[in-house]
């Protein structure tokens, strides 16, 4: 993997069915440069049991979302990310088998995460197996994966999509505006 430091990479996070997708291709819609989530093309494969061969999972999902923005950031425009590498740290952590040095293997990638608080609705995406309590277990252990690697994390509450893509852009023009 490569060790990249490009802050134009905007990293949305947080627990599954919390509305990344949506905001992705909202921006998407705006003109935004975006890196689509891999985790669910990766499921969708079915080459790898999310469940049977978790740790194996994790490692192609880092690879790929790797190569996929290393591919964007080719373009010479910011990205907003659909998760970001970070991403795995919590995934994890809360199965306990992160190994110490992922955190360095990844490299400083990101200089803003928005982190995406779980709405109070649960909408089964025939793709993951998660509740709406693993995803509020899960939510505050995205936060510290980007924060412990000193990435700033700007908390985005359950509000309208357009709501969350306003505070998002206003967050995000310093960082849009470096190309």
């Amino acid at each position: 993997m490569s060790l990249l430091l490009d802050p134009s990479v905007i990293v949305l996070t947080g627990g599954p069915c919390v509305g990344k997708t949506t905001l992705i291709k909202a921006l998407a819609e705006l003109g935004y440069l975006v890196a689509e989530e891999e985790a669910a093309r990766l499921i969708k494969e079915g080459k790898l049991s999310v469940v049977n061969h978790w740790q194996e999972f994790q490692l192609e999902l880092l690879r790929r979302q790797e190569a996929s923005e290393t591919e964007l950031l080719k373009q010479g425009k910011p990205i907003f990310a659909d998760r970001g590498l970070f991403d795995n740290v919590a995934y994890w952590k809360h199965k306990g088998k992160r190994p110490d040095n992922l955190p360095q293997m990844l490299g400083p990638r990101y200089s803003l995460a928005f982190l995406l608080e779980p709405l109070n609705i649960w909408v089964d995406d025939g793709v993951r197996s998660e509740d709406l309590q693993f995803c509020r277990e899960i939510t505050p252990m995205f936060e510290a994966a980007y924060t412990e690697v000193g990435v700033r994390v700007v908390r985005v509450p359950a509000v309208s999509v357009e709501e969350r893509i306003a505070l998002i852009l206003k967050e995000a023009q310093p960082y849009l505006q470096k190309t």
